[in-house]
């Protein structure tokens, strides 16, 4: 059986959790609308990685799923009614070519403030 207080815990925990992701989706546009992220360091044997892991996802692919985790955070914390998420999981790329960082950035926290 759930607690009230049980609830606003989770409630706390997923709030924070919307945090994080805003953060990190938020980072990794800004490193696609730089240009990096391509350029990675040689790396020895001990710090290689496992070559079943080696398909890393493109920056593209990452700030698809961070704005579908967003998406699915929102949900979980105003399941009723949740303000739209001003990037398009369908759409990133298209929006990322009209946009800039400082609206995108601004729009994000604008969102964020309204879950």
């Amino acid at each position: 059986m759930s607690t009230p207080e049980h609830h606003n815990n989770d409630k706390v925990i997923e709030a924070t959790r919307l945090g994080w992701l805003i953060v990190e989706a938020f980072g990794r546009l800004r490193r696609r609308a730089r240009g990096r992220g391509g350029g990675r360091q040689p790396q020895s044997k001990a710090t290689s990685r496992f070559t079943f892991s080696d398909q890393s996802l493109s920056s593209l692919d990452e700030i698809t799923l961070a704005v579908d985790q967003l998406q699915q955070t929102a949900a979980i914390l105003v399941p009723d009614h949740h303000p739209t998420l001003p990037l398009a999981a369908e759409e990133v790329e298209e929006q990322l070519a009209n946009s800039d960082l400082d609206t995108l950035h601004a729009n994000l926290d604008e969102w964020s403030k309204q879950v």
